[in-house]
């Protein structure tokens, strides 16, 4: 059955908000060693480009469902700090990764890792993360990676 489908039956799209949250915006290279630029040198937190798909229930404020497209180094520590992912809220649907590049991946295995702990602690049962990529990806994922086929 189509993903796209059983998304569209779970979710009652007239009861729900839908926001775009913008994880992270910067350079591949956040902050360049011995760089004296203002981006490098600025005290600000900083994530790889990433953003967060969110249905916020219109009734009880409770997040539906969230979409993360890209993974790549701080986006952790941005969904950490996002007031709509706090406590009982946070929640990981579905993953999108746009291409394997580490400002696109770097944070992947420290997101999987932290989300197990999460049902985990919570009691819930965990289960493998749907994940969306290109083909390309896929197949390089399928012939490099060992751990293919143990999640």
């Amino acid at each position: 059955m189509n993903q796209a489908l059983i998304f569209k039956d779970r979710i009652s799209l007239e009861s729900t908000d839908h926001y775009l949250m913008i994880n992270g915006i910067d350079h591949a290279f956040i902050k360049e060693f011995g760089c004296p630029c203002k981006r490098c040198v600025s005290k600000r937190k900083s994530a790889n480009t990433s953003v967060s798909l969110l249905g916020l229930d219109k009734a009880n404020g409770k997040i539906k469902y969230h979409v993360l497209f890209d993974v790549g180094m701080g986006v952790v520590n941005s969904l950490v700090d996002s007031p709509f992912l706090l406590g009982d809220n946070a929640r990981l649907d579905w993953l999108f990764l746009s291409h394997w590049h580490p400002d696109h991946v770097l944070d992947l295995n420290r997101l999987c890792e932290t989300w197990k702990r999460t049902t985990k602690r919570r009691g819930e049962k965990w289960h493998p993360i749907p994940l969306w990529v290109h083909k390309g990806s896929k197949d390089y994922s399928y012939n490099s990676i060992p751990l293919h086929g143990r999640y």
